[in-house]
């Protein structure tokens, strides 16, 4: 199973927030004649999911990035 996530830029009158993108994998399977379930998860397989904007007023231009 995959599961990915995109946000478009925006606008705002306070600056702008860029695109976020990630994606995510899993698989499982069954084991010993289906009585247990072995399960492998990876959350944001690039290291791609953050957060990015810049905020512009007058005479002040702040830029912040979070992951």
């Amino acid at each position: 199973m995959a599961s990915r996530n995109y946000s478009a830029p925006k606008q705002s009158p306070q600056g702008e927030t860029k695109a976020r993108y990630s994606l995510d994998v899993a698989f499982s399977f069954d084991v010993l004649k289906g009585n247990a379930t072995i399960s492998f998860t990876s959350k944001d397989v690039f290291n791609s999911r953050n957060r990015s904007s810049i905020s512009k007023v007058e005479n002040f231009v702040s830029e912040s990035k979070r992951q």
